[in-house]
């Protein structure tokens, strides 16, 4: 499956096959420095998977979920995320340049900045 998407992307569509599939099961994978760029992928689930390096630029990602994630230097440029889900993953070091994140979530804790505690009454 990612084999053949990396002929795809090498032949410019003329052998292999793109990556597409609607509400895959991804979870728990290393995919470190695996190349998914343009794959049409809405819905996917890539909990708890290693995505170091990955990348997927002008893929179609709407409505997946990175729950988990290690996402260190993963490359979503130009990616359609639109309504995916970064929750409880570390995105600070992704690069998302032209990405669409219209209603995305994003685990604001990965940020790392201090939070003053409450008032006391």
């Amino acid at each position: 499956m990612i084999l053949d998407h990396r002929r795809w992307l090498d032949s410019d569509g003329r052998a292999g096959a793109r990556l597409e599939g609607d509400d895959l099961n991804l979870t728990g994978y290393d995919l470190d420095f695996v190349d998914l760029s343009r794959a049409r992928l809405p819905g996917a689930d890539f909990g708890t998977s290693s995505l170091r390096g990955a990348r997927f630029v002008e893929a179609e990602l709407e409505n997946s979920g990175y729950g988990y994630c290690a996402l260190e230097g993963a490359n979503f440029s130009r990616a359609k995320l639109t309504w995916a889900s970064f929750v409880s993953a570390d995105h600070t070091r992704a690069c998302f340049e032209g990405a669409e994140t219209e209603h995305t979530q994003w685990n604001e804790d990965a940020y790392r900045t201090p939070r003053l505690p409450d008032p006391q009454p």
